[in-house]
């Protein structure tokens, strides 16, 4: 959690007490800076939320860069171990791919 989460939940306390003890006092400059702090507090509440989100989200993005960088290594490892048992097939089929690639691309 956020220290910006912390601190703006106490001023939005701070700010709701002051609030009500203007009410009571009737005291309306009291009342209106209470609910000038509540708001500096949601704001800052909100805020410490938005550098969770992305702090998470950061966290979420390098587990599936790791976890893809995996399977390329291991993809790429069965298909050079496949070129090696039948290299005249891989061959042919490369060969094919281009073929029909550069059809393709050439029309464009």
């Amino acid at each position: 959690m956020d220290s910006d989460r912390i601190k703006g939940s106490a001023k939005e306390l701070g700010g709701k007490m002051e609030e009500t003890a203007g009410h009571v006092m009737g005291n309306d400059e009291a009342r209106a800076d209470g609910v000038a702090r509540q708001i500096e507090g949601k704001g800052q509440n909100l805020y410490g939320q938005a550098k969770d989100g992305l702090r998470d989200t950061a966290n979420l993005a390098e587990q599936a860069y790791g976890e893809a960088r995996h399977y390329v290594k291991r993809s790429s490892s069965e298909v050079g171990a496949k070129i090696d048992t039948y290299p005249l097939p891989s061959l042919l089929v490369a060969g094919a791919v281009g073929f029909f690639a550069g059809i393709i691309f050439r029309r464009s």
